[in-house]
């Protein structure tokens, strides 16, 4: 067994957007930075507009956290897992599509780009 000096796995981190929830997604009266991404990402680029005076409830949208681990001599066009985890208080995110996501290591470069459909795993049982 052997340790090479220089090769590691890296950590990658970034901030994302998982839409088309039913209504689980997060409380924006609560969590008003999931309102605020979309309007500085996803309308902006669609050239869509919304009236300064207009607050939108997206109850179909969660703000999420997205990380993964990006191994040692990884290829180009290799895919890689992730893990997406909300960061406000959405009920639930199955069924849900995860925007397009870079993916930053430690040094701010971004290493990797997630996007896709999610399989959630591990349900969580509600107590009454």
């Amino acid at each position: 067994m052997a340790h090479i000096q220089g090769v590691r796995t890296n950590q990658l981190v970034g901030y994302g957007l998982v839409v088309g929830l039913d209504s689980t997604g997060d409380q924006t009266s609560q969590a008003p930075f999931t309102v605020q991404s979309p309007q500085k990402y996803v309308w902006r680029n669609w050239a869509v507009t919304v009236p300064a005076n207009v607050t939108p409830q997206l109850k179909n949208v969660a703000a999420v956290a997205v990380h993964a681990v990006l191994p040692a001599f990884v290829k180009p066009g290799q895919t890689i897992d992730i893990t997406v985890n909300s960061i406000a208080n959405a009920k639930s995110l199955r069924g849900g599509s995860l925007l397009v996501t870079p993916l930053h290591g430690l040094d701010g470069q971004i290493y990797a780009i997630a996007q896709g459909n999610l399989i959630v795993l591990g349900l969580r049982r509600r107590r009454h």
